[in-house]
């Protein structure tokens, strides 16, 4: 959809598919203080240049990632908390670029966040601990910015970057 969207003090749940995509979206829309939870896929997939704003948030228990971000997709994830999800917490790719600020990100059964084929974006100000996985990957042309972050207690590792990772 070209519209805009607000979604203030939800509780969103999907047990078979994602929870909310935003896909070729060119206005800024905004996610607030929700609950997005108990989803079959990945709970937010952000793509095609979409650039919500998704705040005060949690985002946990999904059968996939809890954000996807991917094919240029952007986005700003302020203040929210992204945990406990089956697949990476956070998933960057393809020019996926987002801003994820003042967020805690941690207890994912994989990667706290995975940065891949050529993904972007910043990471600012955040705690990121006690994933299964590394706490954060980059790997084929993956190129993150990492900045004021608190990287601690994983399982595997803080940042582990192989496989031609920049950043």
């Amino acid at each position: 959809s070209k519209g805009k969207v607000k979604i203030n003090n939800c509780i969103i749940t999907s047990e078979k598919s994602n929870g909310i995509i935003f896909e070729d979206s060119n206005k800024e829309s905004l996610i607030d203080n929700c609950i997005i939870k108990n989803t079959g896929s990945d709970s937010i997939v952000i793509s095609g240049n979409s650039n919500p704003l998704i705040s005060n948030c949690r985002i946990f228990n999904s059968k996939a990632a809890g954000v996807w971000v991917e094919e240029s997709g952007k986005g700003q994830i302020f203040n929210s908390d992204i945990f406990e999800n089956t697949n990476p917490n956070i998933v960057i790719e393809t020019e996926g670029n987002p801003t994820i600020d003042h967020c805690k990100i941690y207890k994912s059964e994989s990667y706290g966040i995975w940065v891949k084929e050529n993904g972007k974006g910043q990471i600012l100000n955040s705690d990121i601990f006690e994933n299964t996985r590394a706490n954060i990957v980059i790997e084929t042309a993956g190129n993150p910015t990492i900045d004021y972050c608190k990287i601690y207690k994983s399982k595997q590792g803080g940042i582990w970057v192989k496989e031609d990772g920049k950043g």
